[in-house]
């Protein structure tokens, strides 16, 4: 008679995470980075890149949850908890104040969590998880100091564009994905991918992202980089979603600094989204919602600028008409946001009425990755021949 026992391993975690720390001693082992990219470059960089780097990242892997071990490679037996160790050194001369680490097997171990880590000072963060399996998984740190924008009001000359742009023909609560004609700079990311929500927000750089019909005061942990003129629940059985490139005429007035007419640079372009006559949901409402947002194409001495325009914000209801149900701003994540308004009823939201936001300067995001080992012993229950 004969028998055999098999053992199916399945790759989990278990995961347990101490706060941030202050490194005591350095670290023995950095990651050779890239140059730091410009202003000038933003338009020829490619997409999905962080700007700049100034950070070096350590991974190590160990048993002993007090100390970060000195290796990236270790040999445990199944069952065993190892901790991951994630230290990082600011090579760059801003104080780095957000920080994300994103680990391929542990998954999101910081979400732009706030520590001010000054130049020259280094911080690590360890994770403890059980391996089931074999793994070689890489962490990529990045670290922020944010970028700043200054939020303005003023008169907005509404860019009609639903004669003449593509309809997006978006469902309730329905996306897409698009690409850019350009590059844009957004909260130190920089890309050309954009996800346009029916629901009145649009996301850059997060392929495939839905956008939550119930909106929340910015920052949301609910939204990554995200564009936010009018986050509410709209249906889709009335007007379309549009969206085009065109050059300037007549978007803004001065008060919102928009770039003169004519040009030594020729022709000013600008992208616009417009959601056009959408009701709210579950529609059709009494009335319909317009507004639409514009972005400026970098290169013409306004990287990074951004309107919005508010002809008409009434759904006939007054609990949700001016914006009483909406949230209206910029937004990084679950730390960093500017917002105009949440859950508030503006009267003047409409017309001609218009908001801005102006980049600062400053602002950088650096990233680095480093990668450890971890091999499981596992003990398997051979087959016993009885023998009569």
């Amino acid at each position: 008679m004969r028998s055999t026992r098999l053992i199916f391993v399945v790759l989990s975690f278990s995961l347990a995470m101490t706060v941030i720390g202050v490194m005591a001693t350095a670290v023995s082992r950095s990651l050779a980075l890239t140059e730091d990219a410009s202003l000038a470059q933003w338009q020829d960089e490619p997409a999905n890149q962080f700007l700049g780097n100034g950070i070096t990242l350590t991974k190590t892997v160990g048993t002993d949850p007090a100390v970060c071990a000195t290796t990236d490679h270790i040999t445990v037996t199944l069952g065993t908890e190892v901790v991951y160790c994630y230290s990082v050194t600011n090579n760059s001369a801003t104080t780095l104040d957000y920080h994300t680490i994103e680990d391929s097997d542990l998954g999101i171990v910081l979400n732009q969590f706030p520590y001010a880590l000054a130049p020259g000072a280094s911080a690590f963060i360890t994770a403890s998880a059980t391996p089931l399996q074999n793994s070689t998984n890489t962490a990529t740190w990045t670290a922020e100091d944010p970028a700043d924008y200054n939020l303005i009001t003023g008169t907005c000359i509404f860019p009609d564009i639903s004669a003449t742009g593509t309809p997006l023909d978006l469902s309730d609560d329905g996306e897409v994905d698009l690409t850019l004609p350009f590059l844009f700079p957004f909260y130190n990311r920089l890309s050309d991918q954009i996800t346009v929500g029916n629901n009145g927000v649009v996301v850059l750089d997060y392929p495939g992202f839905n956008v939550p019909f119930t909106n929340g005061p910015l920052p949301s942990s609910q939204l990554p980089h995200a564009i936010v003129p009018f986050w509410d629940d709209l249906d889709s059985e009335t007007g379309n979603v549009y969206v085009g490139l065109y050059t300037y005429t007549l978007a803004l007035e001065n008060d919102l600094l928009a770039p003169p007419i004519d040009n030594a640079q020729g022709a000013m372009f600008y992208y616009v989204i417009q959601w056009h006559e959408r009701s709210h949901f579950p529609g059709p409402s009494a009335s319909t919602v317009t507004f639409a947002i514009g972005l400026i194409m970098p290169g013409q001495g306004f990287d990074g600028y951004m309107f919005f325009c508010y002809p008409d914000t009434t759904f006939g209801d007054p609990a949700l008409d001016y914006g009483a149900s909406a949230t209206i701003g910029i937004n990084s994540g679950g730390s960093i946001a500017e917002q105009f308004s949440y859950n508030t009823a503006h009267p003047e939201l409409t017309g001609t009425f218009g908001i801005g936001f102006i980049p600062l300067g400053g602002g950088q995001a650096h990233s680095a990755e480093d990668t450890a080992h971890v091999t499981v012993l596992r003990f398997v229950y051979l087959p016993v021949v009885v023998k009569p």
